[in-house]
């Protein structure tokens, strides 16, 4: 079973501190993930501003209204970053399962 974010905490730096909900944590770099792998609509967020505005849905860190930014997270490490689109192509394959 995936463990769910159930808080996060901005550490200044483009980074968090996550909680799961199996009471681990974990410091992620997630600016050092955007700045490796830059797009326009990720981009945005390694302004402080823009980057604390994250909020939690369904057990994900997420960026935006419309998760412009969502990180598939492992350890400290961001493996992946799931635009809102690629997502609802993963969520309607499922479905169609």
């Amino acid at each position: 079973m995936p463990k769910n974010i159930t808080e996060a905490f901005d550490l200044g730096g483009l980074k968090v501190r996550l909680v799961f909900s199996d009471g681990t944590n974990s410091t992620v770099d997630v600016g050092d993930y955007i700045r490796r792998h830059p797009h326009p609509q990720y981009n945005k967020y390694l302004d402080p501003k823009k980057f604390r505005t994250f909020t939690l849905d369904g057990g994900n860190i997420v960026w935006g209204r419309n998760w412009d930014l969502r990180p598939n997270i492992e350890g400290e490490t961001v493996v992946t970053v799931q635009a809102e689109r690629d997502y609802q192509k993963q969520v309607s394959r499922q479905d169609d399962n």
